[in-house]
């Protein structure tokens, strides 16, 4: 209970830390900000809108980041600078010969989401990144102290070359049709399903909860993924996230939530896991009365893995196949409607591999030796009860080949106990 006190206090510290920092001292916070993330969410509200998405320029990355050291050096916070410096020259500058152009600015702000929701509920904002003349954007996020304050500044420039809106229709895109926003799934296991075109090596990547989950190939238009290893209950957001055959930054996300998942925290099955040891093994069986669902198990200690020899969730293992050291039995259950679990048990006290003078030896080699040993000990009892009896000396030719049948036999014995 200390320890657990002790945790809690600490964790209701760093909050409040947290906080105090944010209000009083936001420079010295990480931003999670990412010119990436903002193009994907633009492009994301301009393809709802059947406008093209933009495609990602270094020349007005540049001159974003151009504009951004041009207010932290002279101290303004305007689209329009002190001696009348204008966003287009910090455009042509770069290179960029522009036909049409735009610029979002924003400061303060920690998150993308938060940017880019800023953006979208102001309209001239809104109105940039909705804009169908433009078909190129570039970001620049940069930390500075601005008018007294240490901030974050974001400067998104917008462009396009052409003397013509792009046109819309066939353009680069990618979306999520199964999950839908929403939905309420009855298992941890689903499939994904979606559309994506004209995407860079027809590949897009999938994010739950903003983690990595894999990399789909998308064909004829269209992309499938299964999930074979089930997620926990709860609300999950999975992304997916492409880039464009000319440098557009594609996503879509949709945010759904999942019952009955038989994935469980591995503490919980833990209990239902019953170790027991053997003379000479140790079994590992599964207890609990829902061992019916079960379609598989499988052990793995160290490098080594093992399964049932029958249709019961009970695995013996060998003590001698038992690594000198280990400290947890890694278990995976699989269950008939496809799901699985993988979780870990911690070796009890009682078990240990075979003795270090026995270490290596397997369970044939044991009765072998034993067998011999047993021979040998009947040999030397049988030697003395014929010296005291006297038979030795009056039968000599049948005791030798009594003897000589006698080792030979050990001596087979001795060639089956290396060759086991």
């Amino acid at each position: 209970m200390p320890l657990q006190r002790a945790t809690y206090a600490l964790l209701v510290l760093s909050y409040v830390v947290t906080i105090i920092v944010r209000i009083g001292f936001p420079f010295l916070l990480a931003s999670d900000i990412s010119s990436r993330v903002l193009v994907e969410l633009a492009n994301q509200s301009r393809v709802s809108q059947n406008a093209p998405p933009l495609k990602y320029n270094k020349k007005l990355e540049q001159a974003a980041y151009k504009k951004a050291e041009d207010m932290l050096k002279k101290q303004y916070w305007s689209h329009f600078g002190p001696n009348q410096e204008s966003p287009w020259q910090f455009i042509t500058a770069e290179g960029y010969s522009y036909a049409y152009a735009g610029e979002n600015l924003a400061k303060g702000f920690f998150e993308s989401d938060a940017v880019h929701q800023a953006w979208m509920n102001s309209q001239a904002h809104k109105d940039n990144i909705m804009d169908p003349s433009f078909d190129e954007v570039g970001i620049a996020i940069v930390k500075g102290r601005l008018l007294g304050s240490d901030v974050f500044l974001v400067v998104q420039m917008f462009g396009n070359t052409a003397f013509r809106a792009p046109e819309a229709g066939n353009f680069p895109r990618v979306q999520i049709t199964y999950p839908e926003a929403g939905d309420t799934l009855a298992s941890g296991v689903f499939t994904v399903r979606g559309n994506g075109s004209l995407l860079e090596n027809n590949q897009l990547e999938l994010l739950v909860n903003d983690e990595y989950l894999a990399s789909v190939n998308v064909n004829d238009d269209t992309f499938e993924y299964n999930s074979n290893a089930p997620f926990s209950n709860g609300t999950i957001s999975l992304t997916a996230r492409a880039v464009g055959i000319h440098q557009e930054y594609l996503a879509d996300k949709v945010t759904f939530t999942i019952e009955n998942s038989k994935r469980h925290n591995g503490k919980d099955l833990a209990g239902c896991i019953v170790i027991n040891k053997e003379v000479f093994s140790v079994t590992v069986e599964y207890a609990c009365s829902d061992k019916d669902t079960l379609a598989d198990m499988k052990v793995q200690v160290a490098s080594m893995s093992f399964v049932p020899q029958s249709g019961e969730p009970k695995i013996s293992i060998p003590l001698s196949s038992l690594p000198e050291t280990f400290s947890t039995f890694d278990i995976t259950l699989s269950y008939r409607d496809g799901e699985s679990n993988y979780f870990k048990v911690q070796k009890p006290d009682t078990i240990q591999s075979m003795p270090a003078q026995i270490q290596g030896i397997s369970t044939g080699q044991i009765i072998i030796w034993s067998s011999v040993a047993l021979t040998i000990l009947a040999l030397a009892v049988s030697i003395f009860m014929m010296v005291k009896k006297g038979i030795f000396m009056t039968h000599k030719r049948q005791v030798a080949l009594v003897l000589i049948g006698i080792v030979f036999l050990v001596g087979i014995s001795l060639i089956g106990v290396v060759n086991v």
